[in-house]
């Protein structure tokens, strides 16, 4: 039984070498192309990239042509960019009245509760300050700073009671 075995190992082996001895030998002119297969299924969508930095500044756009100039525009302009403050105070006292934004020299007329309460010069800077004897009776006023190139500014205007 052995030598059967024994035999028949080396015939397997002998078999399968020639097997392989020919596959690799042999090459033969290659066959005719084959049919093209049909187009697979798509796959999925990747992943969304990562933001790249920022690329850079255009350049400057053209200047707008000018709006018309008026004395209306021009003091609208100058009362928006005026401001002012009083400080409270009773009746028969005085209150610090603080203003900017008017033009330099203007003169201000500060009126509170349908009078003038104090007038003054604005200095080179526009700002002007003014103390003000206030004899209204005690209340909420609003104080309104008046130049004379129209600029205007309002204010809270408090007269305690004593």
């Amino acid at each position: 039984m052995r030598k059967l075995f024994k035999i028949q190992g080396i015939t397997t082996a002998l078999v399968f070498s020639a097997i392989m001895f020919a596959l690799v030998a042999c090459e033969g002119s290659s066959g005719p192309q084959g049919v093209q297969g049909t187009q697979g299924t798509p796959g999925d969508s990747g992943a969304a990239g990562v933001q790249g930095p920022a690329g850079p500044s255009g350049s400057t756009g053209a200047t707008g042509a000018a709006g018309a100039a008026g004395d209306d525009a021009v003091a609208e302009a100058a009362s928006s960019l005026a401001s002012m403050s009083a400080s409270p105070t009773e009746s028969g006292g005085i209150s610090s009245i603080y203003g900017a934004g008017f033009a330099p020299g203007e003169v201000v007329t500060v009126e509170a509760g349908d009078r003038i309460i104090a007038g003054g010069k604005a200095n080179s800077d526009g700002a002007f300050s003014i103390d003000a004897k206030v004899t209204l009776s005690a209340g909420l006023y609003s104080a309104k700073a008046i130049g004379s190139e129209g600029t205007e500014a309002i204010a809270p205007l408090l007269i305690a009671s004593k």
